[in-house]
């Protein structure tokens, strides 16, 4: 039976959001020169909606960016560089750049083959240093947590002139709503000791960004992180007045909604619905909370297929 999408901590979210706003002020800070940037998440969903909205943001300051996929047969990153410029001749007239470099295909796996995939490419990295500073363009490379352990110990030569690292935490599966009808879905249960994110800090950042970009990408992200916040403060008992903070993460969540409704992506537009629908259905407002279940639901299957295990 199908299941609610797991929240995640609000405090990790946060987190996130901090991370996320330093990578975005680390490329801006370095344009038009070499800054190696090391991004790190183990879900390729959410790596994919931080990659969207952080060029969503720079594209709308005029950078172009720019996506390429290490190759898993020969992982160079040089190489890589080198050929997305050949197929692009044109990048140099753009204003401003940003390469984004995904390690989709950086798996341990030998088979038959002499050496991994991750093997081959912290051989190629580790003494890249100057072949690489003929890109002057900062470039984010995506790895997972286990290629960045390994390329800090075994190309620490690489590792040692990155220009930042970016650490990205998101559980690995998206889980769906039940039907209201058979067993009620359940919100993820939290240890209470684990530190949740501060709401009025987090209402001061989306005012202070509002003033500056109203239009940024990265406030759906806050404002979902503020109702993720509520919501647990209303799950642990820890509310200082109840009404009032259901209804800050009424208003959280529906702001999210609203920001991520045109999204290309809508995986995390179907997040905020299962939460809003859990909220709505803790107050007993099964009416409210039934259409939202049912819409996040929908988006989950069309996505990854009615006949797949989270989904049936």
């Amino acid at each position: 039976m199908a299941q609610s999408i797991t929240p995640h901590s609000s405090e990790q979210s946060a987190a996130n959001q901090r991370n996320l706003r330093r990578l975005v002020l680390s490329v801006q800070a370095s344009l038009d020169k070499l800054n190696l940037l090391i991004a790190i998440c183990d879900n390729p969903l959410y790596r994919d909606e931080l990659i969207r909205t952080y060029e969503a943001e720079l594209t709308a300051k005029g950078i172009a960016c720019y996506q390429i996929q290490l190759d898993r047969q020969q992982p160079s990153l040089k190489q890589s560089l080198l050929d997305w410029q050949a197929q692009n001749p044109d990048w140099q007239s753009d204003p401003s750049t940003l390469v984004t470099v995904r390690g989709d295909e950086l798996l341990p796996v030998r088979l038959q083959q002499a050496k991994s995939a991750q093997e081959k490419f912290f051989f190629s990295v580790q003494w890249t240093r100057e072949g690489l500073r003929e890109f002057q363009f900062p470039i984010v490379l995506w790895v997972t947590q286990a290629v960045a352990q390994g390329l800090a110990q075994q190309a620490p030569d690489f590792w040692s002139w990155r220009g930042g690292v970016f650490e990205f935490a998101q559980p690995m599966a998206w889980q769906m709503p039940n039907s209201l009808q058979g067993e009620q879905p359940q919100p993820e249960t939290t240890n209470q000791s684990d530190p949740l994110a501060d709401p009025i800090e987090l209402e001061q950042q989306i005012a202070a960004l509002q003033a500056e970009d109203a239009d940024s990408p990265l406030l759906d992200s806050l404002y979902q992180s503020l109702g993720e916040t509520y919501y647990q403060r209303l799950e642990r008992g820890i509310a200082v007045d109840r009404p009032q903070e259901e209804t800050k993460a009424i208003s959280a969540f529906e702001a999210a909604i609203a920001r991520r409704e045109h999204l290309p992506d809508p995986t995390p537009l179907a997040s905020s619905l299962s939460y809003l629908a859990l909220l709505y259905k803790s107050q007993g407002g099964y009416s409210e909370a039934e259409p939202l279940h049912l819409r996040a639901l929908q988006i989950i299957e069309q996505q990854l297929g009615a006949d797949h295990p989270t989904t049936a």
